[in-house]
């Protein structure tokens, strides 16, 4: 009986220590942002795209913007860590196994892990920047060239794929925003982080049912806490793509189509 007693008093005290962090921890809270978002210094570009997703949203909930950063500052108690960095890799927590935009939700006591694998698709030479070069006959030269044949080059849409200035791929200023702030990307790029941070967003009542702001359902929150989580989503199958070329249809159905 006594040790009944004592085994129930234990429980009270646990449940009160649980509830306790649940409470004192919170991404945002009363509108405040409570929260940072850690990224490794040279992250692929759907790392950077995941980190740009989760302040933008995380802002239309709430009304407060969490600092993307790629060290923690300090100046706030939780730590979100988006894509493989330094800090994650302390934690043992990586992107092994997480294929085909599989990705990884996990929580600590003052940190929240989503990622997954983001390997930046790397065309291989040589591709055409624009129509000029299919036009111009530069690309079918080259081919002939690799081939010793006149077979008819087959990849000459590929630069219709990415969402920037081709011209700057692969330069330094690739990896610049552009002019409006946005990352750009490939639709061949690995986009694992990218993916858990949708279904982190979903999990707080957020959808994406058409194109732009008309098709989303952004719901109003001032506090959002830290979860208690450790969520694997593995996709059903492992292609889901369509011929998709997200430069055509622009950015805001590219992002959709993600």
């Amino acid at each position: 009986m006594k040790n009944t007693l004592l085994a129930s008093i234990l429980c009270c005290f646990c449940l009160q220590v649980v509830q306790a962090f649940a409470e004192d921890h919170f991404l945002v809270e009363e509108g405040q942002a409570r929260s940072e978002i850690i990224i490794a210094p040279k992250s692929p570009r759907t790392t950077r795209l995941a980190a740009q997703e989760l302040q933008n949203y995380i802002e239309k909930i709430s009304g407060a913007k969490l600092h993307i950063v790629t060290e923690p500052s300090g100046k706030v108690p939780v730590s979100i860590f988006i894509g493989r960095s330094s800090h994650t890799d302390k934690r043992g927590i990586t992107d092994m196994g997480l294929k085909y935009g599989a990705y990884r939700i996990v929580s600590g006591e003052n940190w929240l892990v989503l990622i997954g694998d983001d390997t930046d698709f790397v065309p291989i030479e040589p591709w055409p920047r624009s129509n000029n070069d299919i036009a111009s006959g530069k690309m079918q030269k080259a081919w002939d060239a690799i081939t010793g044949e006149h077979w008819g080059y087959p990849h000459s849409q590929l630069y219709k794929h990415y969402t920037g200035s081709t011209g700057l791929f692969g330069t330094p200023n690739e990896q610049h925003v552009d002019k409006n702030g946005n990352v750009n990307t490939w639709g061949f790029d690995e986009r694992g982080s990218f993916n858990g941070v949708c279904g982190f967003l979903r999990s707080l009542g957020v959808r994406w049912y058409l194109p732009g702001d008309l098709g989303e359902i952004v719901p109003k929150m001032k506090t959002i806490a830290l979860p208690k989580i450790d969520q694997i989503m593995h996709p059903d199958f492992p292609l889901r793509t369509i011929n998709f070329r997200f430069r055509v249809y622009g950015r805001d159905a590219a992002m959709w189509a993600m």
